[in-house]
């Protein structure tokens, strides 16, 4: 998986890039090193970790908030990462490192988590409403 070089730094061999080339082409990021990445990844993580510190008051969460913040900030970078490859948001951002995107992307999973469980809370509390608009049936206040 990795040779030695002279300097004894590990380095990956052509069989590990080209396998982790196919895995992050599955994953929809191909315009980009392994290598880069996987840096990326490292920097979202570390970053994600560290808004959810800075925002968080309450130290008593725990293991299942830390795999969630980890998990929210790995989705949102390799999503950033894949949407660095496209043309029209290339035409916004330029052409930044693929580090960079993900791990401003990261920092912004803690945020972007919030935003999303605070939609998902809404729409739960007027699903009935929603679905009573969507169908055409008349509102509870209107029958009475």
């Amino acid at each position: 998986m990795f040779s030695r070089l002279g300097t004894g730094v590990p380095v990956p061999t052509n069989e590990t890039l080209e396998f982790l080339t196919l895995i992050f082409a599955g994953l929809g990021v191909m315009n980009h090193e392994p290598t880069s990445v996987i840096g990326g990844l490292f920097w979202a993580i570390a970053l994600s970790l560290l808004a959810a510190r800075l925002r968080s008051t309450d130290q008593s969460e725990g293991r299942r908030s830390f795999y969630l913040i980890v998990s929210v900030g790995v989705t949102v970078a390799m999503l950033g990462a894949m949407m660095a490859d496209l043309e029209f948001v290339r035409g916004y951002i330029g052409d930044p490192p693929i580090q960079l995107v993900m791990a401003v992307l990261g920092f912004l999973s803690s945020w972007i988590l919030r935003m999303i469980l605070r939609i998902g809370r809404r729409l739960e509390n007027r699903s009935e409403a929603i679905v009573d608009k969507v169908i055409g049936l008349p509102d509870e206040k209107d029958s009475k």
